[in-house]
């Protein structure tokens, strides 16, 4: 063989061999990915979660073969499956050429806030009302107390001093029970849920006007300070209230893809 030719082949061998081991890939990048709704049979229990699918991003973008690698409860495995099938990806890429890419995608399922509290006081703190509800100023001066909630601090701010006046609107259903409490105005973040917490727990004397039961409408105002409320420091179970998920059913989204395929 010629020597030039063979410096030649053995330069382009190697040239070759450069582009190949620098090949560019690129991971798939999500562009629509619709939350999962949290799992109707679920609905009350407060439980909250993780499930990790398994799938194939097409070179078209389309999801295809998804399977539950692991689920904290097989309703979030069903769930999560069933939202990725309506998700788009930007495909990934060898060399800018769009190739299929197996990926691992996390979801976490965070239980709406009101049914976390249905689940903790084992009843409907909040349901739909079909009867028609007696204003307080109707009702005359509203029912009377029959066993008053203590006042719980935010942990997170004790030693601080800080008062806060919290007003919330809820309705005394005919069993004095309170139902559908709700912050009026815009509290401190740290002291509306212990105000919730306060009205839910909260009973009356069973209302009636002209002697049938009636659902009442009322608005109490909560006085917060460190001093009267320093014995209920408690903390509040698990991720009660914690964050995520938009809407009466709606869970955590997905993350990115990783893991690549063959």
């Amino acid at each position: 063989m010629n020597c030039t030719f063979a410096r030649l082949f053995i330069g382009a061998l190697t040239i070759v061999f450069v582009a190949t081991a620098h090949a560019q890939k690129t991971p798939p990048k999500p562009i629509s990915t619709p939350a999962p709704e949290y799992p109707a049979e679920l609905v009350d229990t407060g439980l909250s979660g993780k499930a990790v699918i398994e799938a194939v991003i097409k070179a078209d973008g389309s999801v295809a073969d998804a399977v539950v690698k692991s689920a904290d409860q097989p309703a979030f495995g069903a769930a999560a499956v069933a939202a990725i099938a309506h998700w788009r990806f930007e495909p990934g890429t060898n060399d800018g050429v769009a190739t299929d890419r197996k990926v691992s995608l996390p979801f976490k399922f965070t239980a709406p806030q009101e049914q976390q509290m249905n689940a903790f006081f084992k009843r409907k703190v909040f349901l739909k009302l079909t009867e028609p509800v007696v204003s307080q100023k109707d009702f005359g001066r509203g029912p009377k107390v029959a066993k008053d909630a203590r006042l719980v601090y935010p942990k997170a701010l004790v030693g601080s001093k800080i008062e806060e006046k919290v007003q919330v609107q809820f309705v005394v259903a005919p069993d004095g029970t309170t139902v559908n409490p709700k912050i009026v105005g815009k509290p401190r973040m740290e002291f509306a849920f212990p105000a919730l917490m306060a009205v839910a727990q909260t009973t009356y004397q069973p209302p009636k006007k002209d002697g049938n039961p009636v659902f009442v409408e009322m608005t109490r105002t909560l006085d917060f300070t460190e001093e009267r409320a320093e014995r209920g420091r408690e903390e509040l179970p698990g991720d009660f209230f914690g964050g995520g998920g938009g809407g009466r059913r709606r869970g955590g989204g997905g993350g990115e893809g990783g893991g690549e395929g063959d």
